[in-house]
């Protein structure tokens, strides 16, 4: 780990039921950021999900290239929703361009009650959920934790705000 973007992103935004377009449109604009703490650290969320593009912004390696109103920017855990009409955005969509398998008990390779003693947990604004994460609606500043811990490594402190930017 960590877990890396997917060199082929527009395969991964049709996954998740997305599509590109030239540039981004901010009829709708908003953001909400994701941690992913695994035994306490921190593991990036990859820049430029959801954007297929190539190394320093060169062709993409597959396709056309292009945004998906659902992308990151940089390894911050900013998503940024940037669509050009009102529409139902979740965490599953993230985590499908990303290429990350996530569901209830599951975030990777990781499952709760595997032979570590592994617990997967999700959080939104610090309050635990436990429906499936997949269709968790992404709100304007909501803050995801997805933790994985065990015994040896107990559940950290798990964040309920981001400190945005300005104008973010």
């Amino acid at each position: 780990m960590p877990w890396d973007r997917p060199a082929y992103q527009d395969l991964q935004v049709a996954a998740a039921g997305l599509q590109l377009t030239s540039s981004e449109t901010l009829t709708v604009h908003y953001h909400a950021h994701v941690d992913v703490l695994v035994y306490g650290s921190a593991v990036p969320v990859p820049a430029e999900l959801g954007i297929n593009v190539g190394p320093n912004d060169t062709a993409p390696p597959h396709g056309s290239a292009g945004i998906a109103p659902l992308h990151t920017h940089d390894e911050t855990g900013v998503v940024h929703i940037e669509a050009p009409a009102s529409a139902t955005f979740t965490l599953g969509q993230v985590f499908t361009e990303w290429g990350v398998e996530l569901a209830t008990g599951q975030v990777g390779n990781y499952r709760t009650g595997d032979a570590a003693g592994d617990r997967v947990q999700v959080y939104v604004n610090g309050h635990e959920v436990t429906t499936d994460p997949n269709a968790i609606v992404l709100h304007a500043h909501d803050e995801i934790a997805v933790v994985v811990s065990n015994p040896a490594h107990p559940n950290p402190s798990v964040p309920s705000s981001y400190s945005f930017p300005a104008g973010e």
